[in-house]
């Protein structure tokens, strides 16, 4: 089977690679976005789908939002794929380009549609406390996410699932219903279900500000926000007009306890070197908001001895 892949994100990796390794597909072009700068000296850097294509020596057709799908339509017509697999492209398919091959154009979403529409579904999985997910296999469509479902697939959430995990979970699980289901519907032996619309539920896109919490929230609904957010843009608070990202905390029944934190432009710390400099803090975040029991002891005795020496200590 000849096939057209079109990806950008690292979900749509093992998808990629496990299509690469199999004898049943021929992959004959990779569409994805170009490389983007990173690192301290924002060197251009591939994206997981365009470091794969080069590792294989997949011919690869590189687009960012402003570029027309020209290229992409002139492969097509040349190099006739069966179909055109979607996974994570970040990249909105014109009808001009769908309209070369009318229903097989398979996109592979994170979740089980029409739950979850658009660019976040496992971030919002993650979010809403979901206890099972899954992922889909629908022919794409100019309307979001809202084409007919080929096949689905569930799968259970663990307590300390991440984004990271589940992304794993559901990336595996999307390769192995396109390998069962694909060539199936192809070949008309399947067909495809029209999603119900009255059920229909969207995601949005994600900004740093989503990582911005209230630490009067409850614990455990900060934990959750860290394991949707730990990718980016992590979750972070504001104390006396500073801004510090949680790295590490643990929710023990009313209380937060953070054990790693990163000050705006320091270097992550422990909460025990964390407190050795900032144990003003302490002053001015909720009282069920910690860094450990003994550390938040001995800082707050601390904090008391340097007032009572401030004022004058107590008169006898």
């Amino acid at each position: 089977m000849k096939i057209f892949f079109a990806g950008t994100d690292v979900f749509a990796q093992p998808i990629l690679e496990g299509l690469i390794k199999d004898k049943h597909y021929d992959i004959l072009r990779v569409i994805t976005k170009p490389a983007k700068p990173a690192g301290r000296g924002l060197m251009p850097q591939a994206n997981p789908i365009l470091g794969v294509a080069r590792r294989f020596a997949i011919k690869t057709t590189v687009l960012d939002k402003k570029q027309t799908w020209e290229p992409v339509n002139k492969a097509i017509k040349k190099e006739k794929p069966d179909c055109v697999v979607v996974a994570a492209l970040g990249l909105i398919i014109p009808e001009s380009t769908l309209s070369l091959l009318p229903h097989r154009f398979i996109n592979i979403h994170p979740s089980l549609l029409p739950q979850y529409r658009g660019p976040s579904p496992i971030e919002a999985t993650i979010l809403n406390e979901e206890k099972t997910t899954g992922t889909s296999l629908v022919v794409l469509t100019p309307k979001m996410d809202a084409g007919p479902v080929i096949a689905q697939e569930e799968v259970a959430l663990c307590d300390n699932d991440n984004v990271f995990t589940l992304q794993k979970k559901l990336s595996e699980l999307s390769f192995h219903l396109l390998k069962k289901h694909l060539a199936c519907y192809l070949t008309s032996k399947q067909k495809a279900t029209p999603q119900i619309e009255t059920k229909a539920t969207y995601t949005h896109i994600i900004t740093k500000q989503d990582g911005l919490v209230d630490l009067t929230q409850p614990p455990q609904t900060i934990i959750t926000k860290m394991r949707a957010y730990i990718k980016w843009p992590g979750v972070f608070f504001f104390a006396q007009k500073h801004l510090y990202k949680i790295i590490k905390a643990r929710a023990e029944q009313d209380r937060l306890v953070i054990e790693k934190i990163q000050p705006a432009g320091k270097k992550i710390m422990t909460a025990r070197e964390f407190l050795n400099g900032h144990r003003a803090i302490l002053t001015a975040i909720p009282k069920n908001v910690i860094f450990d029991q003994a550390q938040h002891k001995l800082c707050k005795e601390r904090l008391n001895a340097k007032n009572k020496i401030e004022t004058g200590g107590t008169k006898e």
